[in-house]
């Protein structure tokens, strides 16, 4: 199969991260794989009049279509390609095109049908990226949907009244997230990890309030942040947690070395598809305080490989951190299941489930 995934841009994130994820394998597997960007707004996109914007289409436009390197944040093996504008023209034709962004439904929509069967691969409610209103209206185009987790897949079922065609979950990638530590026993001094991000919906401030009393608390605790670089909104916070250490946009081998080097990893996002990080840092052998939000409960069962919260409770996060202190028995016994418990979500079973629907997909067509 040609296959193409479109992205929105290639900054470190989940979504990306999986995309290449996928792409690879399914490169691997003998498809003809091409991943396309652009840095020039899709259809669904505002401001296309300013004239900054303007000047900015026109200088991408005379760059043309241009390959380009893998990122140096992740080993992509697939062909990677910048197109000046995200249109019918500017995308090679193909079997499978695949919109990971709800401004790109808007244009894959309005492609020929030679592009490719026309795939909407949806991995978060994106209301945080875009119109409220459009985002919505993204979802309710005349495209064949996915998802990566029940909870997306019931969201867009139960409240657009679109049926979802699939889920295909996230895996973990074992070659680089896995446990390297001898023992699950806690080091000296106690390590407490967060994955720092600046979007408000990341829940920052939540963790950075549970640090503070965990602090008062226990004032030998090492905390380590990693991810973005600081918001000067936050440094006032951050700057009252003493034994801090910071890392910034860690990959590769750097993040899987924090990781392990953790022994509780707190993520109190507000809202989320999959995500990522909890499942990563449980494959390195974390035990996990993480709030209750989009496909987590999927994979964090609270009491038995994880600790959960609901959204927007720093003292929930706080209590469960505490907990985990005082009873090193608990965090040993939930980091150890842990570990073992993500086995079970291997990109691997998913690209094969995803290959199999694409095959399916062109053979009803």
């Amino acid at each position: 199969m040609k296959i193409t995934f479109l992205l929105p841009g290639l900054g470190i994130s989940g979504g990306v991260r999986s995309t290449f994820e996928i792409a690879n394998r399914l490169g691997q597997r003998g498809h003809a794989v091409s991943i396309v960007y652009s840095k020039t707004p899709g259809r669904a996109e505002t401001n296309w009049l300013k004239p900054k914007r303007i000047k900015k289409i026109i200088r991408n436009i005379w760059k043309g279509t241009v390959s380009e390197q893998s990122p140096d944040w992740f080993d992509l093996t697939v062909p990677l390609v910048r197109v000046p504008l995200l249109a019918g023209p500017c995308i090679p034709d193909g079997d499978i095109v695949v919109a990971t962004w709800w401004a790109h439904a808007f244009d894959v929509t309005a492609w020929a049908p030679k592009k490719g069967r026309k795939i909407h691969f949806i991995r978060s409610y994106e209301v945080w990226g875009g119109p409220e209103e459009k985002v919505r209206q993204s979802y309710r185009l005349p495209l064949c949907k996915i998802t990566n987790c029940a909870y997306l897949k019931n969201l867009m079922e139960d409240k657009f009244k679109v049926p979802v065609r699939g889920i295909f979950p996230n895996g973990v990638n074992g070659d680089l997230f896995n446990c390297r530590r001898k023992t699950f026993a806690c080091g000296h001094p106690k390590r407490i990890g967060l994955l720092y991000r600046t979007q408000s919906i990341k829940g920052m401030r939540d963790a950075l309030w549970a640090f503070l009393e965990i602090q008062n608390r226990d004032p030998e605790v090492r905390f380590v942040l990693f991810g973005d670089p600081i918001a000067d909104g936050d440094r006032e916070q951050i700057g009252r947690i003493r034994n801090l250490e910071y890392h910034q946009s860690p990959f590769k081998e750097r993040l899987t070395e924090i990781y392990n080097s953790l022994d509780i990893f707190v993520f109190p996002s507000h809202l989320e598809g999959f995500a990522n990080p909890p499942l990563e840092a449980m494959a390195c052998g974390c035990a996990c305080v993480t709030t209750e939000v989009g496909g987590i409960p999927e994979y964090a069962v609270h009491e038995q490989n994880a600790l959960l919260s609901k959204p927007k409770n720093p003292m929930g996060l706080r209590d469960h951190i505490a907990r985990l202190l005082e009873d090193e028995n608990k965090r040993q016994q939930i980091a150890e299941h842990a570990a073992h418990s993500v086995g079970q979500f291997s990109w691997e079973k998913t690209v094969i489930g995803l290959e199999r629907f694409f095959q399916q997909q062109l053979a009803d067509n």
